[in-house]
């Protein structure tokens, strides 16, 4: 992912680029999926319609975390920028359940 971009990209991130490389090789390897079971505050997961790459694991962590849920709003990967209203309600009504 990181291979086309030019190190000075990651200036402004106050990292290389090698670390930047490094450090999403050991995400990938992380897999924290069986402690999601155990996260029992109410949780918003939102995902955009457009946003094909993580719809699924959208949809897996409201069938994971016990109380999760999952709400569509139009638009892709950036909802908070695209849809500001619409995401807002949403964390709203989340936080008016804690």
């Amino acid at each position: 992912m990181f291979r086309f971009q030019p190190a000075t990209a990651f200036a402004e991130l106050g990292v290389t680029k090698q670390q930047a490389q490094s450090l999403t090789v050991s995400l990938m390897a992380l897999d924290l999926t069986s402690a999601l079971a155990t996260v029992t505050v109410p949780t918003a997961v939102v995902c955009g319609t457009r946003d094909i790459a993580n719809r699924g694991a959208a949809k897996r962590l409201t069938q994971i975390m016990p109380n999760a849920t999952l709400t569509h709003l139009p638009g892709g990967h950036e909802l908070n920028r695209a849809q500001p209203e619409q995401f807002a309600a949403v964390i709203q009504k989340l936080a008016n359940q804690v």
